[in-house]
């Protein structure tokens, strides 16, 4: 049998890989590199500068006009965009060159409307990755900074809940019912207040004994003064109607009306009863 064609295809299969492999490592740019050309590529943030490869372009917000001042773990992370490029349609800024070398490089690096430019070592072409990292941004066309789209805030950010009628009925339900049970309940007490009728004002009586305190009555009743053997006689001191000595006075009042008005029906009684004995019966 023949295997001629099976091995080629596997050879074929690494060839690519080893190319594709190659190409990653090719696309990431990690030390100082001449453009060749300025051109444009679409982004998420809009159309940004690039070099004639697609490697996004970057300026340094802390650069002075003109002057680059990334150094060390700066320049490790940012390489410089170095030498002389050319433009492409759509790229209408200024180009020069720094005084100076670029940092790890003997060329000048390359200025695009007064900002020296950059790469970032973890870009690939089309894929611009340092637009988020602080102190750098994409470059746009006419050389300003291109806006941080990831800061953007979006509608679900910034999206506000309303409240849902249906949940804000049984509140206001509630708050309805709570006031209305509150003002029920100071209703009654305050009802009850007005119809209060207000205690009658104290009456000073002319009873020695009663001033003192001692809640001994005078036994006067009206124009009757009662004696120790239970009659009534005139002449007697008058009593006020009211008398502030309390409720045992008033019922020592009643007792003694009762026992007279029971003595007087006793003796009417008793002077009919002769009255009728004298005549005969006939009254």
């Amino acid at each position: 049998m023949d295997r001629t064609g099976p091995r080629i295809a596997a050879l074929a299969t690494a060839t690519v890989l080893l190319l594709t492999l190659a190409t990653g490592r090719a696309a990431a740019v990690d030390k100082p590199t001449e453009p060749g050309e300025l051109t444009l590529i679409t982004t998420d943030a809009g159309k940004v500068l690039a070099d004639k490869k697609g490697n996004p372009l970057y300026l340094r917000d802390a650069d002075k006009r003109d002057v680059s001042d990334c150094a060390a773990s700066c320049a490790t992370s940012w390489p410089a965009a170095i030498g002389y490029p050319t433009k492409a349609q759509g790229v209408t800024g200024e180009t020069s060159q720094t005084v100076l070398n670029a940092v790890n490089s003997d060329h000048p690096q390359v200025i695009y409307n007064a900002h020296p430019l950059y790469y970032y070592r973890n870009d690939r072409p089309n894929q611009p990755k340092g637009h988020r990292m602080p102190g750098f941004s994409l470059v746009a066309p006419d050389g300003t900074a291109m806006p941080d789209t990831g800061s953007t805030p979006t509608a679900a950010s910034t999206k506000t809940t309303a409240p849902s009628p249906a949940k804000s009925a049984p509140a206001s339900a509630k708050a309805s019912a709570k006031a209305t049970a509150t003002a029920t309940a100071k209703a009654p007490a305050q009802t009850a207040d007005a119809n209060k009728i207000p205690a009658p004002p104290a009456v000073a009586t002319n009873s020695a004994a009663a001033t003192a305190g001692t809640g001994a009555v005078s036994p006067s009743v009206g124009v009757l003064q009662i004696t120790p053997s239970g009659a009534a006689k005139g002449g007697a001191d008058h009593l006020t109607a009211a008398d502030s000595s309390g409720p045992s006075v008033m019922a020592g009042l009643a007792l003694t009306l009762g026992a007279t008005a029971a003595a007087a029906v006793g003796t009417i009684l008793v002077v009919r009863r002769h009255q009728r004995r004298a005549t005969g019966g006939r009254r």
